[in-house]
């Protein structure tokens, strides 16, 4: 039976401060009314910011995941959910400069920070809670991002296979996590949790909307 690759986000909250979300919409200090839902997950996240700052690296031998390929996978993550956030990038030289830095790494590394085995990429990062959001009479949890937030891209014999195209479809999904979409959208095109479901790397009109929202 073929592995399925997991796409996650570990997204590790600490409610410290609460600070104001995009003034034009936020329309009550008791939170504000959401238009959309597309995630299994009762949180999201935005940047408090209009461009971010992006370090890339590898520590591994793949040439599909060399320092060159992942800056045109980020730049192709940025593009696709461009008209959703908004959101511009910034290379700078050093990791110690990112909001966002992006990473190939080998599978024993993947292990030693708590990385399943059969996850090809995955997104942490930290926030502070902004304000509750409603949907349906349902109450969600919006979250200002914190930095740095670190995606990891996972060499290992289970995406030993993987081509361009493949790794394309993880950065963008992973990308998504990154702009604060947490959770999975089963019906999504790039929001999928396993990469074999992933069809395109331009996201759906569901997803657009979700992650658009809180910017």
């Amino acid at each position: 039976m073929k592995l399925k690759q997991r796409l996650v986000s570990f997204t590790i909250v600490f409610m410290l401060v609460l600070v104001s979300l995009n003034p034009s919409k936020a329309s009550a200090s008791t939170g504000i009314d959401l238009s959309y839902w597309y995630t299994d997950s009762s949180d999201i996240y935005y940047w408090d910011t209009s461009t971010i700052k992006t370090f890339t690296g590898t520590n591994v031998t793949n040439s599909l995941l060399s320092t060159t390929k992942i800056n045109e996978y980020v730049s192709l993550g940025f593009s696709s959910w461009n008209s959703a956030t908004g959101l511009s990038r910034n290379i700078v030289a050093s990791q110690s400069q990112a909001n966002l830095a992006i990473g190939g790494i080998s599978s024993s590394d993947a292990s030693s920070i708590g990385i399943p085995a059969n996850v090809a990429g995955v997104t942490l990062y930290s926030g502070t809670f902004a304000i509750n959001g409603y949907y349906n009479n349902s109450t969600k949890y919006i979250y200002k991002i914190s930095s740095p937030t670190n995606l990891y891209l996972v060499n290992s014999s289970a995406t030993s296979s993987f081509t361009e195209s493949t790794w394309k479809k993880v950065v963008v999904h992973e990308m998504g996590h990154a702009f604060g979409y947490t959770g999975h959208y089963n019906s999504g095109n790039v929001m999928q949790e396993y990469i074999e479901n992933v069809t395109s790397t331009t996201p759906s009109t569901n997803e657009k909307n979700h992650i658009g929202q809180v910017y």
